[in-house]
């Protein structure tokens, strides 16, 4: 990637906070772009940043960090927001990672987060 990935950052986001949306947020700050996730639990947040920051420093010890960056850079590029809204807004590029509960008989409707 080179020098090149600095003007490639963009402002992506993420809908979900559960595993698979801090897998997508790493692999986006990886390359340098600036990440926001969404959750509508606020708690899910906070605690996706924690683990975010933990996984990326137990990658770097390990020596299979992705990117040029360091895991201390790399978290820098993650936030966090409970506002749909602040998460869309100016991102290039939204990802939505979330679940649906299905009942026996169909659907329930309830939403959750991966």
């Amino acid at each position: 990637m080179g020098n090149h990935t600095a003007s490639m950052s963009a402002r992506i986001g993420i809908v979900g906070s559960g595993l698979i949306g801090q897998s997508w947020a790493m692999i986006f700050a990886s390359v340098g772009h600036q990440v926001v996730l969404f959750d509508v639990e606020s708690t899910q947040v906070t605690k996706a940043l924690e683990n975010i920051k933990a996984e990326l420093l137990e990658f770097e010890a390990a020596g299979t960090l992705r990117g040029e960056l360091g895991a201390a850079a790399q978290a820098e590029l993650i936030s966090g927001t409970d506002s749909l809204a602040d998460c869309v807004t100016g991102a290039k590029y939204i990802r939505s990672v979330f679940l649906r509960c299905w009942s026996s008989r169909g659907r329930s409707g309830q939403t959750l987060t991966s």
